[in-house]
């Protein structure tokens, strides 16, 4: 489902956010479009807020789910698969309690750069999606942290066999970790630090955090496992086992086939 979420923002961000930012000669153009086509932008804002507002949530799902497959690991899947529909519920639904003010709100487009981009004007004032969401990430933070910490105490009191088997996605789920930070360091910072938030640095830099948590959740996934690592470089591996069972049927062969 990360993957998913962090997809559908690099998407967004490709072809909405990104083109319109960084191309000048779209700028016209394409402020006109959106300003004919309100409900596109509608649509676009708060559902850029909402993707945002499930990452949190599901990196706090990810790492109890990490955390619980060390501490208990023979009943882990059972316990999950159990409550799996909940916990998707949860993470579709309880975004919309942080951006309900940003579907409400009037969209308007801010020309930046030589380019623009789309934004809220809130509806109601004292409803700071910013502040929602930094509450969010920094529980989510204070999870990943605890999580981990007691994560790697666990696996270091495990038998090597154990060790051995969690170990992948143990770190897989670290880095993964180090990635949701990165921008949750950058967006507290623009929060507590005003001019640095109403800064052109904060908007250069913003974007290309998040880039670190969408782009680097599904190398993450990549170089830990070898399985996915043989499917997305097939050719490779394809190459390497048609060589071996030629050689193997040219040796083992009956006489009576060659």
């Amino acid at each position: 489902m990360d993957s998913l979420v962090g997809l559908v923002l690099l998407l967004l961000d490709i072809f909405i956010t990104r083109l319109f930012v960084y191309t000048p000669q779209l700028c016209e153009w394409g402020s006109k479009w959106f300003m004919k086509h309100w409900i596109l932008m509608e649509i676009y804002y708060p559902l850029l807020n909402y993707l945002h507002s499930c990452q949190p949530l599901i990196q706090i799902f990810l790492t109890l789910n990490r955390l619980s497959s060390v501490i208990s690991p023979a009943n882990h899947n059972t316990k999950w698969n159990k409550y799996r529909l909940p916990i998707l519920f949860f993470i579709l639904f309880s975004p919309f309690f942080i951006i309900w003010n940003t579907i409400i709100s009037p969209k308007i487009i801010i020309f930046y750069f030589g380019g623009f981009f789309i934004l809220g004007v809130k509806a109601v004032e004292w409803a700071d999606m910013s502040l929602f969401l930094f509450v969010v990430r920094s529980f989510a933070v204070l999870v990943t942290v605890v999580s981990t910490v007691i994560m790697f105490l666990r696996m270091s009191k495990m038998k090597k066999r154990m060790i051995s088997s969690e170990r992948t996605l143990c770190f897989a789920c670290l880095f993964h970790s180090i990635c949701f930070m990165i921008p949750s360091f950058f967006e507290a910072l623009a929060i507590f630090n005003k001019e640095y938030g109403n800064s052109w640095i904060n908007f250069l830099i913003q974007p290309f955090a998040w880039d670190v948590l969408n782009v680097g959740s599904p190398f993450i996934m990549i170089f830990v496992s070898a399985q996915l690592r043989n499917h997305v470089f097939s050719w490779k591996t394809t190459s390497k086992r048609t060589q071996t069972v030629t050689v193997s049927l040219s040796s083992n062969a009956p006489h009576g086939l060659l």
